[in-house]
C-alpha cells in the first residue's frame, strides 16, 4: 500500500489543547496535544507521553493530512493508519486513533473507527467549552 502521507509538521506550533486518553488496547493513558502552527493556523496532533511503555511518535502530525487520510476510506484500524505513516513503529497508528477518538474526530464501531468531524470543528468546540467554563 502506498502512503498517502500523514506527514510531520514543521515550524513553530503552539499547543492549544492537551489531554490524556485511554489506549485502545491494554491499560494506561496517553498524553496528546493539539497545536496550531503560527504561520498558517493549521492544526496538528502529537502523542506527548506513553507511560505504559513502548515507543511512540513525538513529532507533530499534520491535521490536514490526517483528515485527508481518514476521508480516503470509510473505516479505519490502528494498523491501517500505520500504513500511512512513516513512523517505523506498529503502535503509533493505534495511539493516534486513541487521541482522535478522545477528541471526537472518529468513533468506534465494530472494532473499526469511522471519521466524524474535522480538527477545526473540534477546536471550535474546545474554545467554546473553555469560554463557558471561565464564566
Amino acid at each position: 500500500m502506498s502512503k498517502i502521507g500523514i506527514v510531520k509538521a514543521e515550524g513553530l506550533i503552539n499547543v492549544v489543547y492537551q489531554s490524556k486518553c485511554p489506549r485502545l488496547k491494554g491499560g494506561g493513558k496517553l498524553t496528546y496535544q493539539i497545536g496550531e502552527r503560527e504561520s498558517d493556523s493549521t492544526l496538528h496532533l502529537r502523542i506527548l507521553e506513553n507511560p505504559g511503555g513502548g515507543t511512540y511518535h513525538v513529532h507533530w502530525l499534520c491535521g490536514r493530512s490526517i483528515e485527508n487520510t481518514l476521508s480516503s476510506k470509510s473505516k479505519w484500524t490502528g494498523q491501517d493508519l500505520n500504513d500511512f505513516m512513516d513512523s517505523g513503529d506498529n503502535n503509533v497508528g493505534g495511539f493516534v486513533l486513541a487521541a482522535l477518538k478522545d477528541i471526537g474526530l472518529v468513533c468506534n464501531k465494530d472494532s473499526t473507527y469511522l471519521p466524524l468531524n474535522t480538527f477545526r470543528s473540534i477546536l471550535e468546540r474546545f474554545k467554546k467549552e473553555k469560554i463557558e467554563s471561565d464564566h
